[in-house]
């Protein structure tokens, strides 16, 4: 402990000495001398070791801590409650609801104005970086490599085998410096396709009604459903 505890460790030595046999008073101690009754030391614990101080401050939230680790500098004169020092807000504390660990003691190298060495959380990363790298190299080469060009060419009674394979040769030559025709021209289908000649909405509305509806009853009665 930090040499300033000085006066604590003389101040716990007397209530020590006060309560532990001596041969000047025949075997007895000075408190059954003074009390007339045997002193009682079941509440002692070793000086200096850690203690945890219940925290009494109101409305805990559930992740909050239940107690504060203190250093536990003997007991509060003229009361049963234990005198406590808080190294990480440099005060003293009185107080009955504490849990000490007898075995532990504090590491005052860290400064009291700090906080206890707690172990360091690490979280290691599972996804390689390296293959990350490779597998973004690659999908950005497939992103560069642009897909065959596909030269759609509509079927029609006009066009003849060597127009159409003779137009799709010229498409897709590698030669050419220009880009993949995907489309043909308005222009080109006009030229190449037949003008088909229909009939009438009227007369087709006729024709319909000429061959599929009957003109009277007779009719009627002896068509089959």
């Amino acid at each position: 402990m930090p040499a300033r505890f000085w006066g604590e460790a003389v101040r716990h030595a007397v209530y020590l000495l006060n309560r532990l046999p001596t041969k000047a008073l025949g075997d007895r101690t000075p408190f059954e001398a003074w009390m007339g009754r045997k002193p009682h030391l079941a509440h002692l614990r070793v000086f200096g070791c850690v203690a945890y101080v219940k925290n009494t401050t109101p409305h805990l939230k559930k992740l909050d801590d239940r107690s504060s680790p203190m250093v536990y500098l003997g007991v509060e004169e003229g009361c049963k409650a234990h005198r406590l020092f808080d190294p990480r807000h440099d005060k003293l504390q009185v107080s009955r609801d504490v849990v000490f660990q007898e075995n532990s003691e504090w590491t005052w190298t860290a400064g009291a104005n700090h906080e206890e060495n707690l172990p360091e959380f690490m979280v290691e990363d599972t996804l390689d970086t390296d293959e990350v790298i490779v597998v973004a190299d690659i999908e950005a080469g497939t992103e560069d490599v642009a897909p065959p060009a596909t030269v759609v060419v509509p079927m029609t009674r006009a066009s003849s085998p060597s127009t159409s394979s003779s137009s799709t040769h010229t498409t897709t030559s590698p030669d050419s410096h220009e880009g993949p025709v995907r489309f043909r021209s308005i222009a080109d289908i006009y030229a190449n396709t037949e003008e088909v000649v229909g009939i009438d909405e009227e007369e087709n509305e006729e024709m319909l009604m000429m061959s599929e509806e009957p003109t009277c009853y007779q009719e009627a009665a002896t068509e089959a459903c």
